[in-house]
C-alpha cells in the first residue's frame, strides 16, 4: 500500500483517511499485517529554501 496525498490538487487530508483506513482494515481481515510510516514534513518547506532542499535532496539520489 501507497498512499501519496500531500500537496496534491483534489485530494484532501480527510480522504486520504478513508483511504488508509480501508486499506489498512482490508489488510487486517485478510490476515495481513501492516506497517504505517506517517511524515510530516511541512515544516521542512515552511523553514528551508526550496533550493536549497533540493540540492540536498537530488545529492541523495533523488530527481529534481
Amino acid at each position: 500500500m501507497n498512499i501519496h496525498h500531500g500537496f496534491t490538487k483534489g485530494k484532501s487530508c480527510l480522504k486520504n483517511l478513508k483511504v488508509f483506513y480501508n486499506e489498512v482494515i482490508a489488510s487486517v481481515d485478510e490476515g495481513r499485517g501492516a506497517d504505517i510510516v506517517y511524515l510530516d514534513i511541512s515544516k521542512a518547506f515552511n523553514t528551508v529554501s526550496l533550493n536549497i532542499l533540493t540540492d540536498v535532496l537530488m545529492e541523495y539520489g533523488l530527481d529534481k
